[in-house]
Parts: C-alpha cells; sequence; structure tokens
C-alpha cells in the first residue's frame, strides 16, 4: 500500500487512536480485512490539520449505516475508511474480488458526498486511490485543499474542525447551493450528513422540474417600530 507518498503530501498532524481491531462482524472493533492495514496504522488519525481524517472502528460503522441511507448501493459492499473536511465520505469495496496484474484484488473506491446527495465511483483501487491522491500535479484536487485553506482564512475563528464535526453547506448543491465560503458552516458531522440524506430523499420523490424549498429560513427583517406609532394630535 503506496501510504508513505500520500503521508508525504497529507502528513499526520493529529495521531489516531492506536484502538485494537476486529475481524469478527460483531465486534464494536470491527474493520473489513481489506482495510485492517490501513486502520492498524491509521485509524483515527487527522491529516494535514483537518483536510482528511481515517475512521476509528466505531465511526467507520456509523457512517458505513448513514451511507447506506443516502446511497443504496454501499449496503453489503462499500465500507468507509476516511472522511474530508466537507464532510464527504471515501469507501472501499470490500465486496468485490478482482485481481490486478500483480494478483492483489482491486477493489475500487467510492465517494459520497451528502452535498451533492449522491455517491461517485473514482475507477480506483485503493492503491491507485492513494497514488493519485499523493500527486501534487493531479487535478481536480481530491479533497478541495484550496478550498479548506480559503475556509480557514475566511473564517479563522472556527478552527479546524474537530473530529465530530464538518464545514456543511448551509444549502446542499443538490438544491443550487452554491460552492463558496458564504454557503458553508461548521457543523456537527452526523447531523450534517442525516439533514443532507433527508432533503436528497424527498427530492428524489419529487416529479422532474418541481421545485424544493429552501432548508434554511432567512431570520424576519426587522419591524418598523415608527410605522406603528400613532400619530401624535
Amino acid at each position: 500500500m503506496p501510504l508513505a507518498a500520500f503521508l508525504g503530501r497529507f502528513p499526520v498532524t493529529a495521531p489516531g487512536t492506536g484502538a485494537a481491531i476486529s475481524a469478527d462482524p460483531d465486534d464494536e472493533a470491527y474493520v473489513p480485512p481489506p482495510l485492517a492495514g490501513l486502520f492498524a496504522e491509521l485509524a483515527g488519525a487527522t491529516l494535514a490539520g483537518g483536510l482528511l481524517r481515517v475512521h476509528t472502528p466505531a465511526s467507520s460503522r456509523q457512517a458505513y449505516l448513514a451511507c447506506t441511507r443516502l446511497v443504496p448501493d454501499v449496503e453489503e459492499r462499500f465500507y468507509p475508511f476516511a472522511f474530508d473536511w466537507q464532510g464527504r465520505e471515501f469507501a472501499l469495496d470490500i465486496a468485490l474480488d478482482v485481481r490486478g496484474p500483480d494478483g492483489e484484488a482491486d477493489r475500487p473506491v467510492l465517494v459520497v458526498d451528502p452535498g451533492s446527495g449522491a455517491g461517485l465511483a473514482t475507477g480506483l483501487g485503493l492503491d491507485g486511490w492513494l497514488t493519485a491522491a499523493a500527486d501534487e500535479d493531479a487535478e481536480p484536487d481530491p479533497f478541495a485543499r484550496q478550498a479548506y485553506a480559503h475556509w480557514c482564512e475566511a473564517v479563522p475563528e472556527a478552527g479546524a474542525p474537530a473530529f465530530d464535526q464538518v464545514v456543511g453547506y448551509r444549502i446542499p448543491l443538490f438544491l443550487d447551493g452554491e460552492d463558496d465560503v458564504r454557503n458553508q458552516e461548521l457543523r456537527d458531522r452526523a447531523e450534517y450528513f442525516d439533514t443532507c440524506t433527508e432533503l436528497a430523499l424527498l427530492a428524489r420523490r419529487l416529479p422532474p422540474g418541481s421545485g424544493l424549498s429552501s432548508p434554511v429560513t432567512r431570520p424576519p427583517r426587522p419591524r418598523d417600530r415608527t410605522a406603528e406609532a400613532p400619530d401624535a394630535d
């Protein structure tokens, strides 16, 4: 696994939990065997100052359940191993067993994006995904690093998101929200994912061409007290 180059570009800035892992699906510390090596080394770690985080066994299981609601194809196939600052989940296909030229299983990585309400195929196995992400000349930037730097500069008081936080969209992209810092705010990671899922599921049930109101309500305009004052006699 080409982790060295990947960690060279996205270094560990907060170490992992060191939690034990288990291959027993009924165990709370369960990690699918294809991901055991990655979790053993990096479970719970923060990379590049909050740009990316590697799941713990517990958070991975919770993310798996959340992803299956948004993207049903995830169930019994893909398993999340990391998430980025925008709450996008990176999941590995643990069911497919297609062997590459070197005899190793070439399991593709899927991106589950709550902001766009969709699962996005990368077309890359885990090694290829790590290698591509480590390429500084690669386009597009896999974790929107420049956008993250812009957010940190624009909202310095927020600081780096905690493990249970993400920078989420006030209005998701699938509701025509803008991909801009003015449409972003620090959110609880699980709450944000669940909110986007509920909205995405609602949008899918609407007939084509239907509008969907924004989930964000603007505060009422201040009332003009002077207009309400009685006329002086």
